[in-house]
């Protein structure tokens, strides 16, 4: 990032004392990475002194950092608000007024209010199954333009080369994509491309938690952390975003997380205002179908595709049921635009005399309440003609047996399964089997 020139000002040392006080806040803790005091990874990039030491050591390096030269605080204006708390002579410094690229973030990507955004499962790829969860920041620009800002955070598997993939994806890390762009872009190719769901989250931050998840966005955009499959990916920094409202809490939170988990802790936390549920047309017409039955569903389809809806009746839910057909059909390219439009314009009609209704989907299930996306099981097994007393581990996984109503499709995803076998047979009493399945 760029920064003007600053006057040098000379500032006191800071006492062990402040120091210490600041190494021993959550929030530190959280803007470092930090569970239990140490690191989430072992990508220690993101440390001034390029390895980590202790927070104690951070907090010092960081100050001696700002008191060099205030134009290092461009990286890192979620520790200088943090520092502030502590430091009274850093209270004059403002990063809008010396740090350009900074300050045009800040006035482009406003936090007026902050929504956590959850897509449901991708059943056609195996790397979206378990959903995706982002942020999205809300406000009105320096222009006065109100403005919808996603952030999130993934990698390019740009090989075919399967074992190298993992291996840089748990072992080494890989090159993370930290992206902060209109949100439009991102609802419009989950709802229609991949048709996904999508449940939006009012989180209840205050004004200077909002200010801090803005400066925080900033910190990581520049630090560009690698990507770990399991253990530092979309559901990992969207939960150090979220934490900001909530950090002690971050210690408790597992290693091992889910887009699911991350939505599961916002609303046990009491951070949730309101939600949002944004169906799909695939899942809206699989589910609405239901209701009119396949028959009606039939004929409305074969009117929609002649562009001949003005001939039928059509009842509430039946025009729910065509307006999401039309869209899908659009979507597929199964019709023309002329078509789309004149199907448009008679959805509209009959929609507007049902104005005053509205779907109840309170019945169905939310994210929130799913089980959890992990198994721990214990049971016998026989294998060549042998028995064991079987201990097996799921650390993330989904199956066929869960609740899947709110899905489009069935699906079964289990990653890292670890199994121990002990024998209970006379021939193989108290031997161990390990198995581990990925």
């Amino acid at each position: 990032s760029t920064a003007s020139d600053v006057t040098q000002t000379s500032y006191s040392k800071v006492d062990s004392a402040t120091l210490q006080q600041i190494a021993n806040d959550p929030l530190w803790h959280l803007l470092l990475q930090l569970k239990n005091g140490k690191p989430i990874t072992n990508d220690t990039s993101i440390y001034i002194s390029k390895s980590f030491v202790s927070p104690l050591a951070e907090a010092q390096a960081t100050v001696d950092l700002f008191q060099r030269n205030t134009q290092n605080i461009c990286n890192y204006p979620a520790r200088l608000r943090l520092l502030k708390r502590y430091i009274p002579e850093f209270e004059s410094i403002t990063p809008t007024e010396h740090c350009a690229e900074y300050r045009k973030f800040v006035e482009s990507v406003p936090a007026d209010s902050i929504k956590l955004i959850y897509a449901s499962e991708n059943v056609t790829s195996a790397s979206s199954m378990m959903g995706h969860i982002m942020l999205r920041l809300d406000g009105t620009n320096d222009k006065g333009i109100p403005v919808k800002h996603g952030i999130t955070f993934f990698t390019e598997l740009d090989s075919l080369n399967v074992p190298h993939i993992m291996y840089e994806t748990l072992m080494t890390g890989k090159e993370g994509v930290f992206k902060v762009a209109p949100y439009q872009e991102f609802e419009q190719f989950y709802l229609y491309e991949e048709q996904r769901n999508i449940w939006r989250y009012t989180l209840n931050f205050n004004e200077q938690q909002r200010h801090f998840v803005q400066d925080y966005i900033w910190e990581l955009g520049q630090q560009s952390p690698a990507y770990f499959f399991h253990i530092f990916n979309c559901a990992t920094v969207t939960q150090l975003l979220v934490n900001i409202a909530r950090p002690a809490h971050l210690n408790q939170v597992a290693s091992w997380l889910t887009p699911l988990d991350v939505v599961k802790f916002a609303q046990a936390n009491s951070l949730v205002a309101s939600t949002q549920f944004v169906p799909s047309n695939k899942w809206e017409i699989t589910t609405l179908e239901e209701s009119i039955g396949s028959k009606r569903a039939s004929a409305i389809s074969s009117h929609l595709a002649r562009a001949q809806l003005d001939s039928l009746s059509l009842s509430f839910v039946e025009t729910k049921y065509a307006l999401a057909l039309n869209q899908y059909f659009r979507s597929a390219q199964t019709i023309s635009e002329q078509k789309y439009q004149k199907n448009s314009a008679e959805i509209a009609a009959f929609d507007a005399k049902y104005k005053h209704l509205s779907l109840d989907v309170s019945e169905l299930p939310v994210p929130s309440s799913r089980q959890q996306e992990g198994y721990v099981a214990a049971g016998f097994t026989h294998q060549d003609s042998r028995s064991f007393m079987a201990f097996r581990d799921f650390p993330v996984a989904r199956r066929l047996a869960d609740d899947n109503r709110s899905m489009i499709g069935e699906t079964e995803l289990i990653l890292a399964d670890v199994e121990f076998r002990v024998g209970l047979e006379q021939s193989n009493l108290g031997d161990i089997l390990s198995l581990i399945h990925i």
